[in-house]
């Protein structure tokens, strides 16, 4: 798998430096590291499981009661 923060970061319409500390973060908020390639594995197909639900009807990514 081909990682280049460049192309990730011109993609968005970000800076580099931006786009390595908001990635930094991601990792961070979910306790993996994602530099390894399973993890970028199991991110991906966790995007596409849920996008699928999503066509099958309205699920919401937060499922916790509202307070």
């Amino acid at each position: 798998m081909q990682r280049s923060w460049q192309k990730t970061a011109t993609a968005l319409f970000a800076h580099r430096q931006t786009t390595i500390y908001r990635i930094r973060k991601i990792s961070e908020l979910i306790g993996m590291d994602v530099t390894e390639t399973s993890t970028m594995a199991q991110l991906w197909f966790a995007l596409q499981i849920h996008e699928a639900m999503e066509v099958g009807g309205s699920v919401p990514l937060d499922t916790r009661p509202q307070a």
